[in-house]
């Protein structure tokens, strides 16, 4: 009876241990697409990609399920939002999904909460938000920044 006892209690923690696998620290950066060929759609698209090019992300989630994340853009001006996430599992597309719920933004609350999906990857060492428009595909790519997976 011990050594089952034992062996769920293992189980349990094991899967634990998975389902935190994403906890702690992320940086990101922004990678954006042209969709369409005509010659005012591409100088847009070029604009934005100069801009997200010296754009940095960050995000940080923790075991409580909350989240903090930065976005520190071409000018180095940060812009902060917090909130709370939730894991998904898709088993019709057979991937996993963090929701994030943004109840603030630069230390202000929000009145209708902003919510980005971040797709987890199969090994789980990004996440990924995507935003597509008629002009381009916006792809905001977090990956496990090193040494921190803490998410106290």
């Amino acid at each position: 009876m011990r050594r089952i006892l034992l062996i769920l209690a293992l189980m349990c923690s094991c899967a634990t241990m998975v389902g935190q696998a994403f906890l702690g620290e992320w940086a990101g950066k922004i990678v954006i697409d042209a969709k369409k060929t005509d010659a005012r759609s591409l100088q847009t698209v070029r604009t934005y990609k100069t801009a997200a090019q010296r754009t940095t992300l960050s995000l940080l989630l923790r075991k409580d399920k909350t989240f903090q994340a930065v976005v520190f853009n071409q000018n180095g001006k940060a812009m902060t939002m917090s909130g709370t996430w939730e894991k998904h599992d898709d088993k019709d597309k057979k991937q996993s999904k963090l929701i994030l719920t943004a109840t603030e933004a630069n230390g202000v609350k929000q009145s209708t909460p902003g919510i980005t999906e971040l797709v987890i990857s199969k090994d789980g060492k990004t996440l990924t938000a995507t935003l597509e428009d008629e002009v381009k595909t916006t792809k905001w790519v977090y990956t496990r920044e090193a040494g921190k997976k803490n998410g106290k």
